[in-house]
């Protein structure tokens, strides 16, 4: 390995594998890469170029980009080095998440989703063929097609690919509900079931409200949800995405107006006083913040726009609340201040203080719920991740702080605030969510 710049050349069947690596030792390269902040697109015309540049005098078919332990991407490169971009682009244009069941194997995987056991492998950063109940995979998808498996019914494969039941039998000629195992199904796209949504593994409120571009409290309503527990399978009614109640907009002058500029006051992101007027400076207070939070960047203070500044003002209450209980000692499935608390326990504890609702859970589980998210685009109360035993396996979860640090119960010092660049934890930093 070049321990200057962080990159390790190994040879492969049909030339040389270059694996690139981005984490503290090497943040001179990083940075000359710009390659943590970037996004995929560009990560991808940066490492190409840079191969070009340093390494025509060999046959590099291959690149690998590590963050600490984690597979950042992986793309292979033609002759000319003029399939990358093109490569890599399909394959995150073309890719699906599967949770694996009982009774599943990469093998199996593989087959039913058209694709191969090692470009799995590759994109998960696997070394082995091992794999684990609840793991959630990341699988190439080669082609619209599907091959049946036993147990499969149209309505489950319909749910599972978010289309309905009648496109795919129009898509493969169909005239009845009857299906096979080892039949391939051609998978149409871009169609969804009207006014319904099956929930999925990984799903919440919030995602599927921001997919259907309705607020959270209209599905509540619409399915008589008296929390915002969900679960895979439910089927969900979508409403109408005209908000009950109109936006607020330039020109309003009333309370409502005055109320979102004091709650973005407490969030930093309006900077002098309450105007009750709707005027330019809120309109790029709004626009600051729906970027920040991962949200259609209008301007305008839609329903889903306010219901996560609501969001955001309760987190904002539960990161104040953190430090309290600082020190509080470690114990193995606690999840109070009197007993104690694991890390997962805290995380449920703190959620359920602050009104969220939520389940007892493992890390392991909350990392596959919620919206995730890259570690530029963290936001207090988000969740940080970390795999300190096995670097395929969650194992610790806490509560990101602001300012680069982040909080949770620890064995060695109870609960405890880092930063993120701690020498410890950054080692095993896996990546983070929005739960709420």
């Amino acid at each position: 390995m070049d321990y200057m710049k962080g990159y390790r050349l190994e040879p492969n069947e049909t030339g040389f594998t270059i694996i690139f690596y981005l984490d503290e030792h090497y943040s001179e390269f990083s940075d000359e890469l710009d390659a943590i902040r970037l996004p995929s697109k560009r990560k991808y015309k940066n490492f190409k170029q840079y191969v070009i540049k340093n390494f025509s005098h060999l046959n590099v078919t291959k690149v690998k980009v590590m963050l600490g332990p984690a597979l950042v991407m992986s793309f292979a490169l033609g002759a000319d080095y003029g399939s990358a971009e093109a490569t890599s682009q399909q394959q995150a244009a073309h890719s699906h998440f599967h949770e694996v069941e009982s009774g599943d194997s990469l093998y199996l995987i593989a087959q039913q989703y058209g694709t191969t056991v090692e470009a799995i492998k590759q994109l998960n950063g696997l070394s082995g063929n091992t794999i684990w109940i609840g793991q959630r995979l990341e699988v190439p998808h080669q082609s619209n097609d599907y091959k049946v498996k036993s147990g499969d019914s149209l309505y489950l494969i319909a749910s599972q690919f978010d289309t309905t039941v009648d496109s795919i039998k129009q898509a493969n000629g169909l005239t009845t509900d009857i299906i096979y195992a080892g039949q391939m199904l051609t998978i149409p796209t871009g169609t969804s079931a009207s006014g319904t949504y099956t929930v999925q593994s990984g799903d919440s409120l919030y995602t599927i409200a921001l997919k259907h571009g309705v607020s959270v409290d209209a599905l509540r309503s619409a399915n008589h949800l008296k929390s915002d527990v969900i679960y895979s399978g439910q089927t969900l009614t979508i409403p109408d995405s005209t908000p009950a109640e109109g936006p607020l907009s330039v020109g309003d002058e009333n309370s409502a107006v005055e109320n979102l500029q004091q709650n973005l006051i407490s969030l930093g992101y309006f900077n002098q006083d309450p105007t009750a007027y709707y005027g330019s400076i809120t309109s790029q207070s709004v626009r600051d913040f729906q970027r920040d939070y991962s949200l259609n960047v209008s301007g305008t203070a839609d329903q889903t726009t306010l219901h996560e500044v609501d969001r955001a003002l309760t987190k904002q209450e539960l990161v104040n609340d953190l430090d309290t209980y600082t020190g509080v000692p470690y114990v193995w499935g606690g999840d109070s201040p009197e007993v104690g608390f694991d890390c997962s326990g805290f995380v449920y504890y703190m959620f359920k203080k602050h009104g969220v609702d939520t389940t007892r859970t493992t890390s392991a589980k909350l990392f596959n719920q919620g919206e995730p998210i890259s570690r530029s685009d963290l936001q207090p109360g988000d969740l940080v991740y970390f795999a300190v035993n096995d670097p395929n396996s969650i194992s610790h979860v806490g509560f990101y702080t602001g300012n680069n640090s982040f909080i949770s119960a620890t064995s060695s010092r109870g609960i405890w605030e880092y930063s993120m660049d701690n020498s410890y934890w950054s080692q095993y930093y896996v990546g983070a969510n929005r739960i709420y």
